[in-house]
């Protein structure tokens, strides 16, 4: 029994590791000039038996092995490639079929053609032909000078770094070389290899990112066919970084030391910019003078209303913004003062008056000598009038 499970478990372990001919891909074909040997080819797919994974042929011009296959995941000499080559044609594999939008199988025979190019001894000829063999020079140009372009700008890590700083920004929006389509955000979400997180707090946001389901790339060796390769990722490592969120808010701090806080509550204050536009409103309360959260920067602040015990305050405060602090403005607003008033009697013209300091006494008023004396004359004048009236009768 135990030697019937050996036999059945090798046979399924070897089953993984042999490979077979699927159709051919429609409408593609090559010339290939091997000096011995001229080859008219339909581009053909290759399938992994067990997985029935598409793989690739990594010997120009050699016959598919029916037998099994030993498999390898480093570079190994046995390949007959430079560790060089065997390391582009993994990033050859990598952004060809299958690749984001490579999806048609067109992408796989374009694919194993660049591999064959990449390999095949310098002295060796191949290009695409129709059915007819006649020479297709531009088939296809486009499509290979954007994998020759992922493939020369490879780069096998994530191009994201450890800390993005934002300006009271809620929202970021994170492109990187064309790998984040692998990954999974703890936050956010990625779509067409662009991470947007909205809704970020003020301070640290911690993001983590992790790679989706890692698959090494395979060799596959036989010594008397065509070896194998399965494409597989090109990177895998996990990232973490922080997004900042700078902020920070003003605080109204009313310096006169004959008041309290609880004096200006319902005061209000704006925020303005450098160029005097109001940004928010502070309005006083039992929990303070406090605004909301704004970008770091240079502000003023203008005295908006006051409570009805202090005096009108029209100054212009000047206050800085800094990095995640309330930020302390010290605005002196002065009280009105509630003193006693003396009242008095304001003569009017060419008169005087005259307070009496003993409050037992009335206060009189009096008339100013310039005033008697014209009284005086007057008299006089009617006196003198009278009796020059009375003469002249008498002489009559």
């Amino acid at each position: 029994m135990v030697l019937c499970l050996f036999v059945l478990f090798m046979c399924k372990t070897r089953a993984l590791n042999t490979f077979y001919l699927g159709d051919h891909v429609p409408d593609i074909y090559i010339y290939m000039n091997r000096i011995d040997k001229i080859v008219y080819r339909q581009f053909r797919m290759i399938y992994q038996s067990g997985t029935n994974e598409l793989v690739y042929c990594i010997e120009p011009g050699a016959t598919l092995s029916s037998g099994e296959y030993d498999s390898y995941e480093e570079f190994n000499s046995i390949f007959n490639l430079s560790e060089e080559k065997f390391n582009r044609i993994k990033l050859i594999a990598y952004y060809g079929y299958q690749y984001k939008d490579h999806k048609d199988i067109k992408w796989y025979a374009i694919t194993q053609y660049l591999i064959w190019k990449e390999i095949m001894p310098y002295n060796w000829e191949m290009y695409f032909v129709d059915k007819n063999h006649n020479r297709l020079d531009n088939l296809f140009s486009d499509e290979i000078n954007e994998i020759y372009r992922l493939v020369n700008n490879y780069d096998d890590s994530l191009d994201i770094l450890k800390e993005y700083i934002l300006n009271n920004e809620k929202t970021i929006t994170i492109k990187s070389n064309n790998l984040l389509s692998s990954y999974t955000s703890s936050v956010g979400k990625i779509e067409n290899d662009t991470l947007i997180i909205d809704n970020l707090n003020y301070g640290n946001n911690n993001v983590k990112l992790t790679f989706n389901n890692y698959k090494k790339t395979k060799f596959y060796f036989n010594g008397g066919g065509q070896n194998i390769m399965l494409r597989g990722d090109i990177f895998k490592e996990n990232i973490e970084f922080v997004i900042y969120v700078q902020q920070g808010r003003v605080g109204i701090n009313e310096c006169n030391e004959e008041t309290f806080h609880e004096d200006f509550i319902g005061g209000t204050y704006e925020v303005l910019s450098e160029d005097d536009e109001v940004l928010d409103t502070i309005i006083c309360s039992e929990d303070g003078c406090l605004s909301n959260h704004l970008p770091v920067g240079f502000y003023k602040i203008r005295v908006k209303n006051l409570p009805l015990n202090f005096e009108k305050n029209e100054h212009i405060y000047d206050v800085e913004i800094i990095d995640n602090e309330i930020n302390k403005v010290s605005v002196c607003s002065m009280p009105k003062r509630n003193e006693e008033k003396n009242i008095e009697y304001i003569p009017e013209e060419n008169e005087t008056s005259e307070i009496v300091e003993n409050e037992d006494e009335i206060d009189i008023p009096y008339t100013s000598r310039y005033s008697l004396y014209k009284c005086m004359i007057f008299f006089l004048i009617v006196i003198i009038t009278i009796l020059w009236t009375n003469k002249n009768e008498n002489i009559n």
